[in-house]
């Protein structure tokens, strides 16, 4: 299986007014090309769409000010933990995943997140859908690293962590019951917006190495990545550019009061001059001294206006320094473009002939297949099917009939057809079978138990996988089966051995 590598975005490093914001110094660089998830392939008993399962995380996402957890139903529950006190550390909320969830495949867990981000945030959809693939990466590299945890974030978000469930495991059957995704927040994330990852600590060397490890060198990717830090750098300045007229025009605001105010300390001055009476006297006096007290906020203000161009400052150079870096990265891109079209590939050596084969693999007790072509005893196509229960399959009307799938929560075992050519699924029945059945095939028809009213017959199926008709007797579901002079024998579900002619299925 090819080993997933990403790249991640987000804008607007150095944005007072852009919000919402994933912390970008928790995001530290880890070793991606190393994580690589399985998933459950195979068929479910009940099929959602994508939108469908995007839209348990816009429920979870959905909530109310200051609410602090959010369910949906047995399956997911959100927790905001913040705490604007504490300085150390950080916030984030957290995906816990119930054991009620039936969810089996990566993809849909990162669908949930970016539904989250989407409606939580504010995030644009293919921002968030980026945001979420680097979630699950980033909770894969830390699972179970409590020390990690506690370390990096806010005493509210680790006292909810427990070891054994902390980031996300690599494999599906450990999801349901056994997670908590950690969502690193900054203390802006309140305000909602954009938020702020920081994309230069995310294409590091060892980064682009592994992208550079690509047939392709990774170029689509990391040209990708330099798009987006040029729309940072303008997000950047574009804010920097709002907030110095903004403070241009507090500056001429401070101005116009200094001026009045001198103009109110000439005429107190004159008045006492002329002052007749002690209680006219200290009647301006007062007046004299608020203006001394509002002339001191004054130059409190001017203070802040300077420490505040001070910083703009500081943010102007380091856009100035970043801004060279993105475009030394863009040349580099194209000129390893260039070099990658103009060279010429090898011409393919000379190889064998393919091998179909039966891959097994030994997991949670149960031993399940995936149909792969070997050629020169290596592999060149995997099926993505990896819950082939037999190591019997049928050839019938150009396609494999396989017994494919899991027991449990949303999965399903049922009879699968499989493409011969590209080893992709091209549908599944819609019937229970058997995980430890036996597949006979006798003219046109395929025989397998399968479970009917709770019980184990033996069913007759045709080549599009539809339940033709049961035997009435009961079989054990790990029958062996075999045809003789137009009948099938099989083990009966008490250990008598019986048959039942081909034709008198009902």
């Amino acid at each position: 299986m090819k080993r997933f590598l990403f790249v991640m975005v987000l804008i607007s490093l150095f944005s007072h007014a852009v919000l919402s914001q994933i912390a970008e110094e928790e995001i530290k660089s880890v070793p991606w090309g190393s994580v690589e998830f399985l998933n459950y392939e195979g068929p479910h008993d009940k099929i959602e769409t994508r939108e469908q399962i995007r839209a348990i995380g816009e429920i979870l996402g959905t909530v109310t000010e200051g609410e602090k957890v959010t369910v949906y139903g047995d399956r997911y529950k959100i927790l905001h933990l913040t705490d604007p006190d504490i300085t150390t550390g950080f916030d984030a909320d957290i995906l816990i995943i119930l054991e009620g969830a039936a969810v089996d495949h990566i993809d849909n867990i990162r669908r949930i997140l970016s539904g989250y981000l989407e409606i939580r945030y504010g995030y644009q959809r293919e921002d968030a859908d980026l945001l979420a693939e680097f979630i699950t990466y980033y909770n894969a590299v830390y699972r179970g690293n409590i020390d990690y945890f506690q370390k990096s974030y806010k005493d509210p978000v680790f006292e909810k962590l427990h070891k054994e469930k902390a980031g996300l495991s690599t494999r599906y059957m450990d999801w349901p019951g056994k997670t908590e995704i950690l969502i690193p927040l900054t203390s802006r994330a309140a305000d909602g917006g954009l938020g702020s990852l920081d994309t230069d600590e995310l294409t590091e060397e060892e980064v682009i190495d592994k992208l550079r490890e690509e047939e392709d060198l990774g170029l689509q990717e990391r040209k990708e990545m330099i798009e987006l830090k040029e729309r940072e750098i303008e997000a950047s300045q574009a804010e920097l550019e709002e907030e110095k007229a903004l403070l241009d025009e507090k500056e001429e605001d401070l101005a116009d009061r200094g001026e009045v105010l001198e103009d109110e300390k000439r005429d107190i001055e004159e008045a006492l001059e002329e002052a007749e009476t002690p209680a006219e006297q200290k009647e301006l006096e007062e007046q004299q001294q608020a203006i001394e007290t509002e002339e001191k906020a004054l130059v409190a203000e001017r203070e802040k206006i300077e420490e505040e161009r001070k910083r703009i400052g500081e943010e102007e150079a380091t856009i100035a320094a970043r801004e060279e870096r993105v475009r030394e990265e863009r040349e580099t891109i194209a000129e390893e473009d260039r070099e990658l079209r103009t060279t010429t590939p090898h011409e393919k050596e000379q190889v064998g002939e393919q091998v179909l084969f039966l891959s097994t693999t030994l997991r949670n007790g149960s031993l399940f297949r995936r149909f792969i072509f070997v050629e020169d005893e290596k592999t060149v196509t995997d099926s993505p099917l990896n819950t082939i229960r037999s190591n019997i399959y049928i050839s019938l009307g150009g396609s494999y009939i396989v017994i494919a799938g899991e027991e449990g929560g949303n999965k399903a075992v049922r009879l699968v057809s499989i493409d011969p050519a590209t080893l992709e699924i091209e549908s599944q029945g819609s019937d229970d079978v058997s995980p430890y059945g036996m597949l006979i095939l006798s003219g046109n028809f395929i025989y397998t138990p399968v479970r009917v009213d709770g019980k184990w017959c033996l069913g007759k199926f045709d080549k599009s996988l539809t339940l033709l008709g049961k035997s009435e007797d009961q079989v054990a579901p790990y029958s062996w089966l075999t045809e003789k002079k137009g009948s099938i024998w099989y083990q009966g579900s008490d250990g008598s051995i019986g048959s039942i002619r081909t034709s008198d299925f009902q």
